[in-house]
């Protein structure tokens, strides 16, 4: 199934089906993402953003906290 990540300046990063239903929601930080990126296996979602570390995201374990 596809996953569709978004993210917004304020931290949000969401996960989102192909029907654009809402999977999942997690907090990266207070401030603006800049980038996502997902690994070929679609294992790993990593985050970056303003004055803020990488952060790699376990996708299986988001989409099971939906």
């Amino acid at each position: 199934a596809r996953v569709f990540v978004t993210a917004d300046c304020v931290g949000n990063v969401k996960l989102w089906d192909g029907a654009g239903r809402l999977l999942n929601h997690v907090r990266y930080g207070p401030k603006l993402v800049c980038g996502l990126a997902v690994n070929p296996a679609g294992t790993i979602l990593a985050t970056s953003g303003e004055e803020q570390p990488v952060v790699l995201w376990d996708l299986k374990r988001l989409l099971k906290g939906r």
